[in-house]
């Protein structure tokens, strides 16, 4: 990071520089204060970096500032006559070598049999650069006696050990130094402490430029460490928090306005270290950041999912249990698909409009939540939409296929049907590793054509026999093979690879309009049709493997798979759950409760799965999407 390389490091160069006073117009001490308020903004500097870049990135990219930050404290308090400085012109070639994309392998000039990667030079460790005291001006020493402080060090030490892990920062070259002068500071707080308890007395708190704890003056405190008191003295009957001391000097009254304190270390007399209680590690601000805490129905859904045991956590286990809901939608809602990390989802409606949502935790559950992004380029109801992930982009159908950008909304590319004023009737993405780029587009006229989004064009086309007229109920893909389904009942199962038709049948079982398709494995795939006939089929045999008859209230309008079960959604607002037995040759499950008001409102007419978190996107006619558990 250059931020870290060319402000954070050479800023530690500055306070820390050995050679140089600081420059004062009125008096020395000047110099000193100087020096000592850029040693705090950069320590403030390193602290907000730290919680900006999280706690991993901070042991990674932060290592060196911290190393050399605590390592300017032995100039003051280390024991030896000299100390070890690094080189910044070291540590500069150092990292311009470290940035390198490659190394390069070279044959060696002496042995032709030999080869070695990169430049013959160590330059693994900046060079250390070795300063006696002797050679240092008294007036820097005393700036830097005054900078580097018992009080600074703790100051640092503590906030690092919040940021980082107490485990990590004993990994500093002298933290045996640091943690002797957070003993010390402590130690002289506590004892300042005993003294103040007979005067019933507050420590008090004081600035920056206060002596040192070492001169015999009084103890400095700042905003991060502030000792309790022993007992609170009385309340100054006063209206105004300031008190006018002399002229336009104004005092902050303590007594007047109650501010939070800090609890203190507990220290461990018989150890030589202080030992850190977990209450002063705790981040402060989590206590204000709970909007997002696990509240209501949040808890209810956490408390059922870490119940579960091994065994029943490959069964799906429908509570409903109101999560989230999510408003934006004029009409029916035709499509929902979650992208892989089950983070956000996409929908699309009769309003013409494709939306993208945020799932996560809103806290009770009874929130509602607004589109993060609406697209409205359609001209027709949307029917499909979903996240490519491998180009990055969106894929919506209203007809025509649509390819847009997440980021900006901009139309990337249209593709239209052979015959627009119909248009595309089925469409799928196609999750093959070495052609996860193509889209899988059946057309009314009984074809399946294939686009290329990387190279945006028509790859190819696959031309499928029917047995009767009539239009395409879905779509499937497998692992090497690609089935369509016509609603008269029609199934044709094509090899993907060169578009030979594998097997082909007409399902004779079913007596009304065949009306959904889905895979259930890669050798396998689900029909449902209105009559109730769902049936399990594989793609190279005309017979089912499994068949069941389902009532009128189980009539599916939307199906889902979870490992082996089978999830279907009926117009009946009810969620029933099937397991295909083989050797009986059916469906074995019971009719599912009915959704109640408080959880879904309206007619169910979509549904999406999320497979990690056993959870269920519910669309209604209204336009109404709801999280359930």
């Amino acid at each position: 990071m250059r931020l870290i390389t060319e402000i954070l490091l050479p800023l530690i160069a500055i306070i820390s520089n050995p050679r140089q006073c600081f420059p004062s117009s009125r008096s020395p001490t000047e110099g000193s204060l100087s020096r000592r308020l850029l040693a705090l903004r950069v320590l403030d500097l390193i602290i907000l970096i730290s919680q900006r870049i999280g706690y991993d990135q901070t042991r990674r990219f932060l290592n060196r500032p911290l190393q050399a930050f605590f390592r300017s404290f032995e100039i003051v308090h280390s024991e030896s006559e000299s100390w070890s400085q690094s080189s910044q012109v070291s540590e500069k070639l150092s990292s311009r070598e470290a940035s390198r994309d490659f190394l390069e392998v070279k044959q060696s000039v002496t042995n032709a049999n030999e080869f070695y990667i990169g430049t013959q030079l160590s330059i693994a460790s900046p060079a250390q650069i070795e300063i006696h005291k002797s050679t240092v001006s008294p007036d820097v020493l005393k700036e830097l006696e005054h900078v580097f402080t018992i009080e600074l060090a703790h100051k640092a030490y503590i906030q690092c050990c919040r940021l980082v892990g107490g485990i990590y920062i004993k990994e500093l070259t002298n933290d045996d130094l640091i943690r002797r002068l957070c003993a010390q500071y402590e130690e002289e707080c506590l004892h300042r402490l005993r003294g103040l308890k007979q005067t019933e007395a507050c420590v008090p708190q004081l600035d920056y430029s206060q002596s040192d704890i070492s001169a015999g003056n009084q103890i400095k405190t700042t905003n991060w460490f502030i000792p309790v008191p022993l007992q609170t003295p009385p309340p100054k009957l006063s209206s105004s928090p300031f008190e006018i001391v002399s002229g336009n000097k104004l005092t902050y009254n303590h007594s007047a306005h109650e501010q939070k304190t800090t609890p203190p270390i507990s220290i461990d007399t018989d150890s030589k270290y202080p030992a850190i209680s977990s209450e002063k590690l705790k981040r402060p601000d989590m206590e204000l950041l709970t909007t997002r805490h696990l509240k209501g129905d949040w808890i209810a859904y956490w408390e059922h999912e870490l119940g579960h045991s091994r065994d029943k956590a490959a069964l799906f286990d429908f509570k409903q249990i109101g999560l989230q809901t999510f408003t934006g939608h004029v009409g029916l809602v035709k499509s929902l698909s979650v992208l892989d990390n089950e983070n956000s989802l996409v929908s699309g409606g009769k309003d013409r409009t494709v939306r993208l949502w945020s799932l996560r935790n809103t806290g009770s559950g009874s929130a509602r939540c607004t589109p993060q992004f609406t697209y409205s380029e359609h001209k027709k109801p949307v029917f499909f939409a979903t996240f490519m992930d491998s180009v990055k982009q969106m894929v919506s159908c209203d007809g025509s296929i649509h390819v847009w950008d997440t980021m900006t909304g901009a139309l990337l590319s249209q593709y239209e049907c052979t015959k627009p004023a119909v248009g595309f009737s089925a469409v799928q993405t196609v999750q093959s590793f070495l052609s996860d780029h193509l889209i899988a587009a059946a057309t009314p006229d009984s074809a399946i054509r294939f686009i290329d989004i990387r190279q945006d064009q028509f790859a190819h086309e696959f031309r499928v026999p029917s047995f009767s007229s009539g239009s395409i109920a879905g779509l499937v893909l497998g692992s090497t093979w690609i089935a369509m389904a016509h609603t008269t009942g029609s199934i044709c199962v094509l090899d993907f690879r060169t578009g030979f038709i594998l097997a082909s049948w007409m399902c004779r079982s079913m007596e009304s309009d065949l009306t959904q398709m889905t895979g259930y494995n890669h050798s396998q795939f689900i029909t449902c049709s209105m009559d109730g006939h769902m049936a399990l089929w594989n793609h190279n045999s005309s017979t089912p493997t499994c068949q069941t008859k389902l009532t009128s209230e189980q009539q599916v309008s939307s199906i889902q798979v979870y490992n082996k079960a089978v999830i279907t959604a009926s117009q009946a607002n009810r969620v029933s759950t099937y397991q295909p037995y083989v050797y009986e040759g059916n469906f074995r499950g019971t009719l599912g409760d009915k959704l109640r008001p408080e959880v879904f409102k309206g007619t169910l007419t979509s549904m999406c799965l999320l497979p990690l978190n056993r959870q269920l996107v519910l669309g209604s006619d209204s336009g109404t999407i709801h999280l359930v558990a």
